[in-house]
């Protein structure tokens, strides 16, 4: 009797290991494919943030918006195919936020030196609205652990769409800021601007100088003029502005710096001087959009004031019949004891959305 159980129990024992080893080996060829699967969508996903970083280089902005369509289309396909892949949703909403940016033709830089970053076009903000999804899913899957990079993409997303009030974004950036990660100057200069307009202004300028690459060129100069705008600090803004157009001989350096000191100008109520700068870019730039916009913000703006109405269409004038040498007196009539034009305490808007 001892025999025969000892024989079955062996038996049984035998076709225990023969089946775990089946399993072991199902399992494993499993794993082999599953494996080179894996790593297949690795090297295809490698390869896309390749032309991703190669497509951030080019700066003429037809080329990138048609690059940028091209590794969409690829990033589509990719989250068909992994729909459970933080990688592959981190990377689609970094794609469709640079293909945003691209549709408004400028970096952020000369946006926020030109103060035309508002409103943004349709094509942008449907981009941006594919970004914003695409990184808040891969945020959720990849466990809430993602690159600063990601995390400044996000925020600056949703200061375009308007998405989270400027406090808010400034909070979550005032953190990233702290870090020490590496980030693109233009992202690392939205921190700043996020930061400052959050209302901590030391910081902000102290991020922008560290990691800004704020040195002595026009376009730096431009933009941190245009920083101390927004941080209110129009003495030092005006000064720059007035050195970049003292030293360049760049028209599109001289024609920001213009604009930029009337923006100023008419924001504090100064009209006369908000008003000599638009006609002195008139003569400049008679034909330029911007220019345009602004001669007929000033005409609107002084149409219920007949004196300011009167001075500024004198001082158009003057430009427009430089080359016929037409005098146009000056008006020294409207003005009082002291100087100032009359009425010219008249509350404006203020054009910027800061």
């Amino acid at each position: 009797m001892y025999h025969r159980y000892k024989s079955k129990r062996r038996h049984k024992t035998l076709i225990r290991t023969i089946l775990i080893l089946l399993l072991c080996i199902i399992i494993g060829i499993v794993a082999y494919f599953q494996r080179n699967r894996l790593m297949f969508w690795k090297q295809d996903i490698g390869k896309l943030q390749i032309k991703t970083a190669n497509a951030e280089k080019l700066t003429d902005y037809k080329q990138r918006i048609e690059f940028f369509k091209s590794l969409s289309e690829n990033a589509e396909r990719g989250k068909s195919q992994k729909l459970f892949d933080a990688d592959t949703f981190l990377l689609s909403g970094k794609i469709y936020f640079l293909l945003g940016e691209s549709y408004l033709g400028a970096d952020f830089s000369e946006l926020v030196s030109e103060y035309i970053l508002f409103p943004i076009n349709k094509k942008a903000a449907d981009c941006f609205t594919v970004a914003l999804r695409d990184i808040n899913k891969g945020i959720v899957l990849s466990g809430g652990s993602v690159p600063a990079e990601i995390k400044v993409i996000k925020a600056q997303i949703e200061y375009y769409l308007s998405y989270r009030s400027v406090s808010e974004i400034a909070s979550s950036i005032a953190t990233v800021a702290l870090e020490n990660e590496h980030l693109p100057t233009e992202l690392v200069r939205f921190c700043a601007l996020a930061i400052i307009l959050g209302g901590d202004k030391q910081l902000g300028f102290k991020y922008l100088n560290d990691r800004g690459k704020i040195g002595e060129d026009f376009k730096s100069s431009l933009y941190l003029a245009a920083l101390e705008y927004y941080a209110k600090m129009y003495t030092s803004a005006i000064m720059r502005y007035k050195k970049v157009l003292a030293e360049t001989d760049n028209d599109s350096f001289k024609k920001t710096a213009l604009l930029g000191l009337a923006q100023i100008y008419h924001t504090q109520l100064l009209d006369r001087e908000s008003m000599e700068q638009i006609a002195r870019a008139y003569e400049m730039f008679p034909d330029d959009v911007a220019v345009k916009i602004w001669v007929e913000k000033l005409q609107n703006f002084t149409n219920d004031k007949p004196i300011l109405k009167k001075m500024f269409n004198d001082l158009i004038a003057i430009n427009e019949n430089k080359e016929n040498k037409v005098e146009i007196p000056k008006i020294e009539e409207n003005r009082t004891e002291d100087g100032n034009i009359e009425e010219n305490n008249v509350e404006t808007e203020i054009i910027a959305d800061s």
